[in-house]
This record gives C-alpha cells, structure tokens and sequence, in this order.
C-alpha cells in the first residue's frame, strides 16, 4: 500500500476492495507479520 499510487489501484491490480486492503492493515499493525505465525514459528 505504502509503494502504490493509490489504494483504489492496487486494490484493483489484485482484484479486491479497498475496505479489505484497510483491514488487512490494521490487522497487520495490530497484531504483526501474520506470515511468520502462519508457518507456526514464534515471535518470542
């Protein structure tokens, strides 16, 4: 998001919508890399 030109054109080159994108950023800055937790590996 942060490197893109707008949210409505990233949101469109990935094919979903805006609001989504907004979550999943504030999902990410509240509870961190979901990636790394996804893999089972922990944060500690």
């Amino acid at each position: 998001m942060e490197a893109s030109e707008t949210v409505s054109k990233l949101a469109d080159e990935v094919g979903i919508s805006r609001q989504r994108l907004y979550e999943w950023r504030d999902h990410l800055r509240l509870r961190g890399n979901l990636k790394s937790r996804r893999r089972g590996r922990s944060d500690r």
